[in-house]
């Protein structure tokens, strides 16, 4: 897996861990989705252009992390 990939992986893992122990977990995996979709609008600008790949990645890193907080909430 490439370096940016991951990267973007544990941006989506910490952002939605971040806002679903302190808030919500919906609003964590809302904020991994948002955060993705903004990031790779900001790349299509000022960059090359938008890779999909990125935003599925960081995606991924949130529905880990969602699948994580559930799991706990779970078992509480």
């Amino acid at each position: 897996m490439p370096y940016d990939k991951k990267l973007h992986f544990i941006a989506g893992f910490v952002l939605c861990l971040g806002f679903g122990i302190f808030s919500d977990i919906y609003t964590g995996i809302g904020a991994a989705i948002g955060a993705g979709i903004m990031k790779e609008c900001y790349d299509q600008y000022t960059y090359d252009g938008a890779d999909w790949k990125d935003m599925l990645a960081t995606w991924c890193g949130g529905c880990v992390a969602f699948t994580l907080l559930s799991l706990v909430a779970y078992w509480r």
